[in-house]
């Protein structure tokens, strides 16, 4: 599992929100594993821990042909930018490289798409401006703060 990324996440999700427990040879229901899997009320909090490092793990590409983690630092400051009265507006549609950068034209490619996944993941929406949608703010701010190019000092507050 931990060799394939898509089930990493999902495993590394299931075991922050309480999901599962692991043993040393196998895993284990964990102990929000039932109020999850059927809805209660009390595993709101699970399902946020769940959702927010599903979202977390987006933000960390191993990809060695991503030429920069500067397109994660500008895709997390469009969503979070999205939780706020000034969204940013649909980025324009990447045309032919042209005579510009390769390297900028990649890496604008590479944010068009993160953005398009976060959309199709249904926790981004863009009616002509990305907006996060109410109910998964708190998981969505809780995946940001997580990420070490967003820490803060809280001691300075």
């Amino acid at each position: 599992m931990l060799e394939i990324p898509g089930l990493m996440t999902l495993w590394d999700a299931a075991k922050a929100a309480g999901l599962i427990e692991l043993t040393s040879t196998t895993a284990v229901p964990g102990p929000h594993s039932h109020g999850f899997a059927h809805s209660l009320d009390s595993s709101l909090a699970a399902h946020r821990t769940a959702l927010s490092h599903v979202i977390g793990r987006h933000f960390f590409s191993k990809d060695p042909l991503r030429p920069s983690p500067a397109v994660d630092v500008v895709a997390g400051q469009i969503v979070l930018a999205a939780m706020t009265s000034t969204p940013r507006t649909r980025l324009p549609a990447v045309g032919p490289v042209g005579a510009g950068d390769l390297y900028e034209h990649i890496e604008a490619l590479i944010l068009r798409g993160m953005l398009e996944h976060f959309i199709a993941d249904g926790w981004l929406v863009c009616d002509g401006k990305y907006t996060v949608p109410q109910p998964f703010r708190p998981a969505v701010l809780d995946a940001m703060t997580s990420l070490p190019y967003y820490e803060t000092d809280d001691t300075s507050r």
